[in-house]
């Protein structure tokens, strides 16, 4: 991970990080927001990947309705990627 690395190399000191991982596995409220997350992501991305031929529109739409079905279902875990905060004091 490079952002402690720019933090202290613009010369700010103390530097701390934590990662984050958001978790859902409710449909509802925050953990619903988490669960569509992989869903509505593929889905703004879709076109891009078709375009550079990285997947086919078939592909992508039964990925899609499989994440839908996945983050509609109160029994199944889901997350986002894993996110990394970094902050630091100014000299």
């Amino acid at each position: 991970m490079r952002l402690p690395e720019l933090l202290y190399g613009a010369g700010f000191e103390e530097v701390r990080v934590a990662g984050v991982l958001p978790v859902g596995v409710a449909g509802e409220g925050l953990d619903g927001d988490t669960k569509l997350a992989c869903a509505l992501t593929l889905e703004a991305v879709a076109d891009a990947a078709i375009a550079e031929g990285i997947a086919a529109r078939d592909e992508l739409e039964r990925a899609i309705a499989e994440l839908h079905r996945l983050a509609a279902d109160p029994r199944a875990l889901m997350s986002h990627p894993r996110v990394v905060q970094a902050w630091a004091s100014a000299p």
